[in-house]
Parts: structure tokens; sequence; C-alpha cells
């Protein structure tokens, strides 16, 4: 009778104990989410800050920035991209700068949500992103792209839809013809006699 109690008693206590020692990992998960949060929203304002300051621009593209539509779009599967190559979102570019520092406060549970899994170890779906000569713009996936490069992380995996755009792109820089090219290691005297022949 007593070794029954007995057993029933510590089963409670373990019960307890676990219970209490779930609570206080899922507290500590929490507390490290808001702690990473902070600091990126911290390194998004200092930004802000600065580009006012500087007028340099800190934002993320948008695809009606390019100039043109795409003519054509194919799927281009699944990629591993250096996340130094997004540099636009579809539809979100209030929400994040161009190093996807947040930038409201209303991402903040959202984001902290990915960070609390990202620290569980538990595996986050690709992002999806719409690739534009070599770079890339968000259609869905913002928060994991920010929660990543906050961890250190380089490259992300994603499901990729390349768009096909006529004429230039603004990243992209016109090749110089090799007659401009040569010219600036010729003199003035020899670019004179280049021009109008030798005597």
């Amino acid at each position: 009778m007593f070794d029954t109690n007995f057993r029933f008693a510590d089963m409670a206590a373990t019960t307890m104990t676990r219970r209490q020692e779930s609570q206080c990992h899922g507290a500590i998960i929490v507390q490290t989410s808001w702690t990473l949060f902070q600091k990126a929203s911290r390194q998004g304002w200092m930004r802000r800050a600065w580009a006012g300051i500087t007028r340099h621009p800190h934002r993320l593209l948008t695809l009606s920035s390019l100039g043109s539509r795409p003519y054509a779009q194919h799927y281009g599967g699944h990629q591993t991209v250096a996340i130094d190559k997004i540099i636009g979102s579809e539809n979100r570019i209030g929400d994040f700068d161009d190093r996807f520092y947040p930038l409201r406060s209303q991402s903040k549970d959202r984001w902290m949500s990915v960070a609390g899994a990202r620290i569980q170890g538990v595996p986050l779906p690709p992002v999806d992103l719409i690739q534009v000569g070599d770079r890339y713009f968000v259609r869905d996936g913002h928060h994991r792209i920010s929660v990543a490069r906050t961890f250190g992380q380089h490259f992300i995996e994603a499901e990729v839809t390349v768009y096909q755009m006529s004429g230039p792109l603004p990243w992209e820089k016109p090749a110089a013809s090799p007659q401009l090219a040569m010219e600036p290691a010729l003199g003035p005297c020899c670019r004179s006699q280049v021009a109008g022949g030798t005597s």
C-alpha cells in the first residue's frame, strides 16, 4: 500500500519536474528570440538613421523599379542562394531594409516564431524567390531570410522562378568599348596623333 503511494508520488514528482523543465526551456527560447529580434531591429534603426544622414539608399528594390516587365518566366528549380544576392521584394519593401533587418514592430511575433524554430532545430521550408539576372527578389520568406542573416547564415535554400527582362538591369554596367578602354592610357598628345595620323 505504502509502496504504491510512493510510486504514485514519485511519478507525479517526475511529471512535475519535466513540465517545469519544458516551461523553463520554452521561456529560454522566447527570451533568446526576443533578444535577437531587438538586436536586428536596433541594427535596422541605426542603418535607417545613417541613411538619412548620408542620403544613401537602404531600402529593398521593387520589381516595378526595374523599369520593365518580364517578357518570359520559367521555374528555375530548387537552388542554394547567396543571401547577399537577394536585393528586393515583390511586395514588402517597407517591412525590411536591404540587409533584411526588420523595420516594423509588427514583424516581431512572426520573426520570433521563425527564430524559435531555428533555435530548436526545426526544419524550415525553402523561401520563394524571383530571379532577375543574377539577383533575387523575395516572393515569400522575408522573415526566414532576416532570421538566417541574424544567425550569420550566408546561403539559404529557395524555390526559384526566373524572370527574363528586356533591357539592361540597374546593377549591370555596360562594358566599355575597346577604344574607350584604351584611350585613358594614352596622353593627349598621343590621342591627337592617333586621331590625325603621324607626320
